[in-house]
């Protein structure tokens, strides 16, 4: 059996039985069960995370001790690219990811214990290009932040990290995120049916804001199980964290 589980949005399945996810490295898996083939699944995808992350410090190893000098190549990409299946352009990703986890000790830990996939160290790693000072003050509240978000909603929450970071540090190159928030608005009104339309217009900070935090809301619930969104559009769901959010109706929650 495949030990282990995920699906929070994040990886959530570090305690899964690595010996076992390998032996699905077979190509014959047609005889695996419902639950063999769900758990390999997501147990794959996270161990694969953790492969990216570990092949990354060995790679950045590599090159700071020039061991590719020992064979006449040039630098580590060209010595990978001949002699693994990776790209040029791969291997030096490689390469810079591996170096820039380790001014990261949040970032790899998580990569490292399957907290965090591939796709959220990238986004990371992105979001500190150019605010390493600042990102190295906030680090381990941003990899909490990530953790159990989609993929999706942690890039955009990183995008707004990333635009007062960069503002703080005088490197943007546009308006202050916050320039017309003036502008914003809200209307909610009673209408017909004893039905309540609403309508807003926010600047982008507020707006990707508001909107992070309820896709949080949706994104955690699922994961923990208390939220089925089948059938269910993202505005239905989207309608209900809003009401458990600020306390009203009959989906309230506290805090």
């Amino acid at each position: 059996m495949v030990g282990g589980s995920g699906g929070d949005g994040g990886s959530g399945s570090a305690g899964f039985d690595a010996v076992a996810l390998v032996a699905l490295l077979d190509p014959d898996v047609v005889g695996l069960s419902d639950g063999e083939v769900t758990a390999g699944l997501v147990g794959l995808i996270d161990l694969a995370g953790r492969v990216d992350a570990a092949t990354a410090r060995l790679a950045a190893v590599f090159d700071a001790r020039l061991l590719h000098a020992f064979d006449g190549a040039r630098n580590a990409a060209g010595w990978l690219a001949a002699r693994s299946e990776v790209s040029r352009s791969r291997a030096w990703a490689l390469v810079h990811t591996g170096r820039d986890l380790r001014h990261c000790p949040h970032v790899d830990a998580a990569a490292a214990a399957g907290r965090v996939g591939s796709a959220k160290v990238q986004a990371l790693l992105e979001a500190r290009r150019d605010v390493e000072a600042r990102f190295a003050d906030h680090e381990e509240m941003l990899v909490d932040l990530v953790a159990p978000l989609t993929v999706a909603h942690a890039r955009q929450a990183l995008a707004r990290w990333r635009l007062y970071a960069l503002a703080e540090a005088g490197k943007d190159d546009g308006a202050e995120p916050h320039a017309d928030a003036g502008r914003n608005g809200f209307t909610f009104a009673p209408t017909l049916g004893d039905r309540w339309a609403s309508q807003g217009d926010f600047d982008t900070v507020t707006g990707s804001g508001i909107a992070g935090a309820l896709d949080a809301w949706i994104d955690a619930r699922i994961a923990a199980g208390v939220l089925d969104p089948t059938a269910r559009s993202r505005a239905s769901l989207r309608a209900e964290a809003l009401a458990a959010l600020v306390g009203a109706g009959d989906r309230a929650e506290p805090g």
